[in-house]
């Protein structure tokens, strides 16, 4: 998360989707981020998960937040059938957040 703070802190017109596999650890990199940019007026973010009121999720989308951390059920949902989020925005590029990395070397060297 540092080097993509650093990153938007210096270039506003910077958008970051970090795509997380579940919604504890999403709830997880909310609480990091939240402590990360307490006293930055100037960075927003939303976590997009299922679970929580997708009309909340959706009016805090509209305000345009420099982070969206998003599991991936319920940004397919944003992106398709509510027109909410559009994977254009975003200058960065997308983030994909590895719950267990001994999983992902296990299928990459299988």
């Amino acid at each position: 998360l540092l080097p993509l703070l650093q990153r938007v802190l210096h270039s506003k017109n910077t958008k970051v989707l970090i795509i997380i596999p579940t919604r504890e650890l999403a709830l997880q990199c909310s609480q990091m981020l939240q402590s990360l940019i307490k006293y930055i007026d100037t960075i927003s973010f939303v976590s997009i998960t299922g679970g929580m009121s997708i009309d909340a999720q959706i009016s805090q989308l509209q305000k345009e937040p420099d982070f969206i951390l998003a599991t991936p059920g319920r940004l397919i949902d944003m992106i398709y059938n509510y027109k909410a989020l559009y994977y254009n925005t975003f200058s960065i590029g997308f983030y994909t957040c590895i719950q267990n990395p001994q999983i992902s070397t296990d299928l990459i060297f299988f």
